[in-house]
């Protein structure tokens, strides 16, 4: 990657860790940034291989520029007193699970994305909590056709926070921004951050937290964070709904490929591409990638 790409990105290759297999839909790498030599896993460099050909078919990075607010990792608590506190947050219980045609006692722990300060060892609390059942159990979405994706995605953590979900509510750019930075597992506490670590599935000049999302957008976002920027531009594709032809030219690709994937399904053959996508729409289209990945 750096003899291809250059002295400013073997620079940043060099502060960062082992490569990491970046799932999805895709061959390629991840390699996370090290910060005191412990893993900053907002920043990264990520790289998409062609394996046909043998090349890097595409690069991102998000690369913050000043780190030197970072905590001193000589001053966290020692790693027993850490995992005291985290098992006083998620105490292990025992469960029967099925596993292989039998049944096993196993120990788990509700509290897989516990995490506490490693400083002054205090709970770090997430942006949105679950626990509530007011949370994720949404007082306005009994009943609703999208009620089983919606309930999905929050537990997954990627849901709206709130006792209601509104879901036939328009979504904004900043509240689907927040779901799918979760989905890649790189939620932030604060919307700004969330973008940074976001730059990969919607480019920075395309920042508009408060507006409205067209279904178009949306579909052309997901095949980003899918990796399929490129070969959706293509024009090979038709996306063959009824109003397939109502979605901009340079985006039709990307709806063809997310029907091809059965991710995207229309009304009644319709995709209704010009429309503003909503709450309820955001939570299917994530529940389908999810599911279909």
């Amino acid at each position: 990657i750096g003899e291809v790409l250059g002295t400013n990105v073997r620079g940043k290759l060099s502060e960062c860790g082992e490569s990491e297999d970046t799932g999805y839909f895709r061959s390629g790498a991840r390699y996370p940034r090290l910060v005191n030599g412990v893993k900053y896993i907002n920043n990264y460099l990520e790289a998409d291989y062609d394996t046909g050909r043998g090349v890097i078919s595409d690069f991102s990075q998000v690369w913050d520029d000043d780190v030197s607010a970072f905590a001193d990792p000589a001053k966290a608590i020692e790693p027993a007193a850490a995992q005291a506190k985290m098992e006083e947050l998620a105490p292990v219980h025992k469960i029967y699970v099925k596993s292989e045609n039998a049944f096993k006692l196993c120990y788990t722990s509700d509290g897989a994305d516990t995490e506490i300060d490693a400083v002054s060892g205090e709970e770090i609390k997430p942006l949105y909590s679950y626990d509530d059942p007011k949370e994720y159990g949404y007082s306005d979405i009994s009943g609703h056709w999208a009620e089983t994706a919606i309930r999905a995605v929050a537990q997954y953590g990627a849901g709206l926070p709130g006792g209601e979900y509104m879901p036939d509510k328009a979504i904004t750019q900043g509240e689907l921004v927040s779901m799918l930075s979760r989905v890649i597992g790189y939620g932030a506490a604060d919307i700004d951050t969330a973008y940074r670590v976001s730059y990969s599935f919607i480019h920075e000049d395309e920042k508009a937290p408060e507006s409205t999302v067209l279904r178009e957008d949306a579909f052309v976002y997901l095949i980003r964070l899918m990796g399929y920027e490129k070969i959706a531009s293509m024009d090979i594709f038709i996306p063959g709904f009824t109003d397939g032809t109502d979605i901009s030219p340079d985006k039709a690709g990307a709806l063809a490929i997310l029907r091809g994937y059965g991710i995207v399904e229309g009304d009644n053959d319709s995709v209704r591409p010009k429309d503003d996508l909503t709450r309820a729409e955001a939570a299917a289209l994530i529940y389908n990638y999810l599911n279909k990945e």
